[in-house]
């Protein structure tokens, strides 16, 4: 079996003992491992090294997610690293290991203390944990193709609605000119029965009458009509140009809107707005494991910056943020035109009853209660994205 020089692993204990028996169980096929029992290096090794693979050797499960939790909240790389996590367990831990891999807090387990089962296991989950970060690595262009299809559709919606609003332009400014003529001409009627009124007065001829009457109306169509007639001439190259920008770009716009369809088939999107860092890190890789492509962002700002620029298929929603309530944020987007269709589902640890009737009357569609559940939360996410 040829040793492997490139994949990183970082193993972290509460001895060096253990660390090294860890070690010597992969040193046969890996070259490149890294091993640290020191609670204060902890994060600084995990920056440095950049892991595949990290492994805990910790005795204690709530040692490892303890642990896990203070990298994720100090590290300035894990949350960009695509990794996996691996913990020991004994025999007794394994119904607890296999709950906190199957809530996504860990992405496997190996029965190793007391003593060391199956020396494989292991190596295998390691190997499985690579794998996995390849097949990654392989959908990126698919997710990159998926996220410019996306941005395509949107521009194509944005485009088509500002070419609609010019059409409807066109056609007020058309209206509102024949009324203008309109007005003019009655107007000018009205204007010249009072001068004559006024000049002529009643003794006078009904001939003298006709005669000023259609001196008025020659000046009036002399020079108005054609003022106006000018002005409804101009607007035709406008109303020609929207009809023709609107078939050209008929084609290309069908097209984007096929290639976000084909790119949703891949891949749906979701946003996640939650300000508690673990949380966040744990619901997002929940989600990527069922193969979901997720933005997650801690504050509503970063939220609205991000929803400028993409339309995603589900909005995962904290309901209390650094910057506000997720009911802020629902309620403007119930309020916009592209967004307002987006599920929402509301990602909270209150069960209050007001804030549920609160969320729910400004359009939440669900709720997911913390602490989360991995099978509740796909399932409902699942129900509004689709397969």
């Amino acid at each position: 079996m040829s040793l492997n020089r490139e994949t990183s692993i970082l193993i972290l204990g509460e001895s060096a003992g253990d660390t090294e028996v860890v070690c010597s169980v992969l040193r046969l096929e890996h070259q490149n491992l890294k091993t640290c029992s020191d609670p204060d290096n902890f994060c600084a090794i995990f920056d440095k090294t950049r892991p595949q693979v990290l492994v805990l050797t910790f005795k204690s499960l709530d040692t490892c997610e303890s642990v896990y939790l203070n990298l994720h909240r100090r590290s300035d790389v894990l949350h960009g690293l695509a990794h996996k996590t691996i913990v020991l367990c004994s025999k007794e831990q394994v119904n607890q290991a296999y709950k906190l891999c199957h809530e996504g807090v860990f992405d496997d387990y190996v029965l190793f203390w007391p003593l060391v089962h199956d020396v494989k296991r292991l190596p295998m989950s390691v190997h499985l944990a690579l794998a996995a970060l390849e097949q990654m690595k392989a959908a990126q262009p698919w997710e990159e193709m998926a996220a410019l299809a996306r941005k395509a559709e949107q521009l194509g919606d944005r485009l088509a609605e500002q070419i609609h609003q010019g059409r409807t332009f066109t056609e007020s400014a058309r209206t509102l000119a024949a009324s203008a003529e309109s007005a003019v001409s009655g107007a000018l009627t009205r204007f010249t029965k009072n001068v004559v009124d006024s000049v002529i007065g009643d003794a006078s001829l009904v001939q003298d009458r006709e005669r000023a009457s259609r001196e008025v109306r020659r000046i009036g169509d002399a020079a108005i009509a054609p003022a106006m007639e000018h002005l409804l001439e101009s607007q035709k190259p406008i109303r020609r140009w929207v009809e023709t920008i609107t078939d050209e770009l008929q084609g290309p716009l069908d097209s984007a809107r096929q290639l976000a369809q084909s790119a949703s088939r891949l891949r749906q999107q979701v946003l996640l707005v939650d300000d508690d860092e673990f949380v966040r890190s744990i619901v997002a890789r929940m989600l990527r494991q069922a193969n979901l492509e997720v933005h997650a962002v801690s504050t509503l700002e970063s939220a609205r910056q991000l929803l400028k620029a993409s339309r995603p298929d589900v909005v995962l929603l904290d309901y209390l943020l650094p910057d506000g309530t997720g009911v802020d944020l629902l309620k403007e987007l119930r309020q916009s035109t592209p967004l307002n269709k987006v599920p929402v589902v509301m990602l909270t640890g209150k069960s209050d009853r007001q804030v549920i009737l609160d969320c729910l009357s400004h359009g939440a569609n669900d709720f997911v209660v913390k602490p989360v559940q991995k099978n509740a939360l796909i399932s409902k996410v699942r129900s509004y994205v689709g397969d």
